[in-house]
């Protein structure tokens, strides 16, 4: 269906570890030092530049108020990743497994179809390590390294032309996209949708936050 959306600026990259520990240590942010699944990474040095996980949806929430903005909305997030073309991957319509960090030779998920790519991380990658993989307007990691929360509840499109729209009004999971490192190509394409449990926190989700410009 056809959308308008007003101005925004997106984050160019997923929230990392340091940019989230900030907020902590200004009181406002719940340090993300435990997960519902996997392991978090938050207090590893090794990982300051890697995206912050094991965040629920009201915590991503939390930081982005406190960043001035605000998670985007699943419409936001949508063009910002695929553009006016609707590509089906941020770069096109064609996988290119060194443009993202996907589940490839390194991943440890049994289920994983790709075993002949090397993207050089087994887990996730600091933010905005594959610049060839930037979005048509320079946005980074929009597909694969970890999921990200978006502010709608999850549910069918309308069929109508929308203006701004924010999902439905209430539901049970929140919609997150984009795929993770755990994923493969067909779970990393820009246009999947997964609905999740917004009090959940796991190691392959994340998010990256949204500022209005009118």
């Amino acid at each position: 269906h056809v959308v308008t959306l007003s101005g925004f600026w997106i984050d160019q990259t997923e929230v990392a570890n340091s940019q989230y520990r900030e907020c902590a240590e200004a009181g406002v942010c719940q340090p993300a030092t435990t997960c519902t699944w996997g392991d978090p990474t938050y207090n590893d040095s090794a990982y300051e530049d890697h995206p912050v996980i094991c965040v629920t949806w009201q915590l991503a929430e939390v930081y982005c108020e406190w960043a001035g903005g605000r998670l985007p909305t699943e419409a936001e997030w949508d063009y910002a990743a695929r553009g006016p073309q609707r590509f089906d991957y941020r770069w096109g319509d064609v996988f290119e497994g060194m443009r993202l960090n996907f589940c490839d030779v390194n991943c440890t998920n049994p289920e994983r179809t790709d075993s002949n790519i090397d993207d050089g991380h087994a887990r996730t990658a600091p933010v905005g390590s594959y610049l060839d993989g930037a979005s048509w307007c320079g946005a980074l990691d929009m597909t694969g390294n970890v999921w990200e929360w978006v502010a709608d509840w999850f549910g069918p499109y309308t069929s109508g032309a929308e203006t701004n729209p924010t999902g439905p009004r209430s539901g049970d999971d929140r919609v997150i996209r984009g795929g993770s490192w755990y994923d493969d190509s067909d779970f990393v394409r820009a246009d999947h949708r997964h609905p999740y449990i917004p009090r959940d926190y796991t190691h392959l989700i994340g998010f990256r936050c949204v500022v209005p410009t009118e």
